[in-house]
């Protein structure tokens, strides 16, 4: 399992006051506060803007404090304000579940945000962890169709989210259901038609 749209620290909640978690100064990125409930954050002396804000909660998570980063994303789902933020902040919370060990709610979150048409890369993501959890019971033939329902939609703007489909297709094939001709063709379509992407030049499959 990979995370895509940020958190890094998923392929491998602040106590006292944080200097920074960046270069301060002008244009710098700086945190103060005495927790997450707290903080204050500032770029060269202004709010974060909204892009950053997803970013401070990856520091948390990749720093290991998940509780404040759940409640990080968990505060920009539920805020009063919409901010456009919403489902990426969802897919993240599913992620942070799924780590945590609770596959119900971050299955409850994929699938609010793989609803929201607003952000179609946030949404194919959440489609796709869904998909993996499917393959994951042992439903692979259902996991299959999952995986090719992002593919055919083609929605997002990312092309990862679509060779990692293909990638996970032939995967399902070659070792669950033995059909070693499906796998291959789905591995070779990942090197023809997406040959930049990440599973492509990992190789992945031979590994």
């Amino acid at each position: 399992m990979r995370w895509r749209i940020g958190l890094s620290a998923m392929l491998a909640a602040l106590t006292g006051v944080v200097a920074s978690v960046a270069q301060g100064g002008d244009g710098g990125i700086t945190v103060e506060g005495s927790g997450p409930q707290e903080l204050t954050v500032t770029v060269g002396g202004r709010d974060l803007a909204d892009a950053g804000r997803l970013e401070l909660g990856d520091e948390f998570w990749d720093r290991g404090e998940k509780e404040a980063a759940v409640r990080h994303f968990a505060q920009i789902v539920e805020g009063p304000e919409v901010s456009g933020l919403e489902a990426k902040a969802r897919y993240r919370l599913g992620l942070c579940h799924l780590q945590n060990g609770d596959g119900e709610a971050a299955v409850g979150m994929w699938q609010e945000a793989s609803l929201d048409r607003s952000d179609p890369d946030a949404a194919a993501w959440s489609q796709y962890c869904l998909a993996w959890m499917e393959s994951g019971r042992g439903g692979g033939k259902k996991a299959i169709a999952m995986f090719q329902a992002i593919i055919d939609a083609q929605l997002a703007g990312d092309e990862d989210v679509y060779a990692w489909s293909l990638y996970q297709i032939g995967r399902i094939h070659q070792q669950w259901l033995h059909d070693y001709e499906a796998a291959d063709a789905a591995f070779k379509k990942v090197m023809s038609l997406h040959p930049h992407s990440e599973p492509a030049l990992r190789n992945c499959w031979r590994q």
